[in-house]
């Protein structure tokens, strides 16, 4: 009886902490799939003069099961503002939605 209730609190203990790990490392490749869409987007800016003429960003941008991205520049853009917006068990995150935009600017920032 009392290896069962040892059980119980380390298992309350140790399933949050690992819901949580997982969430951070989700977050983790959202984060990166947004740095990866901004690196093609500035080597493309450095081609053509504005972001509107990137291709293979929609690409990058693919959605997952737990981040809906968006932010892919229309023709003629000089600016973006790349978004990685939570979904399914993903939405319990207390970071909520994260953004890169085309002067570095990462929101949350606490959560960078």
């Amino acid at each position: 009886m009392i290896a069962v209730a040892i059980i119980g609190i380390l298992a309350s203990i140790a399933i949050p902490s690992y819901q949580n790990y997982v969430r951070d490392a989700r977050r983790a490749d959202a984060q990166a799939t947004l740095m990866e869409a901004a690196s093609i987007l500035e080597r493309c800016y450095t081609a053509n003069n504005n972001y509107g003429k990137c291709s293979g960003v929609g690409d990058v941008l693919a959605n997952t099961d737990f981040y809906k991205f968006s932010g892919v520049p229309v023709e003629g853009a000089t600016t973006y503002d790349l978004l990685a917006e939570p979904q399914g068990g993903q939405k319990e995150d207390s970071c909520g939605d994260i953004s890169l935009d085309n002067a570095g600017k990462r929101e949350p920032e606490t959560c960078w």
